[in-house]
């Protein structure tokens, strides 16, 4: 999973620190990091990364900084569904076979993120960042693979 902590540490990007068009540089490239710092602990224990498609990454940090810098708020949840949306897990078989899952995301909690986020239309950044990382948070919070939670 991501630490609650780097998620929490994101509400602290606000436009008052820095300009807007830095934020739009900034925070897509941080939360791309830590997007990327998702782990799963399989059943031996041992945490692993969880992989993701890179060339989503690259047009989820596009295009996120082009929807901050332009205030197109309520399309963030297209952008952040985008990439997380590749997120898998191979593991590997002890005859040397390997299998991918798919990370899944309950209709339920993608379309409460969805709600979330279209409600951001004509809201200012500082005003929606707080509900952004929460919804955000909830919706990664809800990921499973193959109908099981993971931790």
């Amino acid at each position: 999973m991501i630490s609650r902590q780097l998620l929490e540490r994101l509400k602290s990007f606000r436009v008052n620190d820095t300009n807007k068009n830095n934020m739009a540089d900034a925070f897509p490239d941080t939360l791309a990091t830590v997007l990327t710092m998702f782990t799963i602990r399989n059943i031996y224990g041992e945490e692993q990364a969880l992989l993701y498609d890179w060339r989503k990454k690259v047009k989820f940090k596009i295009n996120l900084g082009y929807a901050i810098a332009n205030e197109y708020f309520d399309t963030f949840d297209e952008i952040i569904l985008d990439f997380v949306k590749s997120y898998n897990y191979r593991k590997a078989t002890p005859d040397g076979k390997f299998y991918e899952f798919k990370i899944e995301f309950p209709e339920q909690a993608i379309a409460e993120f969805e709600s979330v986020c279209n409600a951001f239309k004509g809201r200012t950044w500082n005003d929606l960042l707080e509900d952004f990382i929460n919804a955000l948070r909830n919706l990664l919070d809800s990921a499973t693979i193959h109908g099981d939670k993971f931790q």
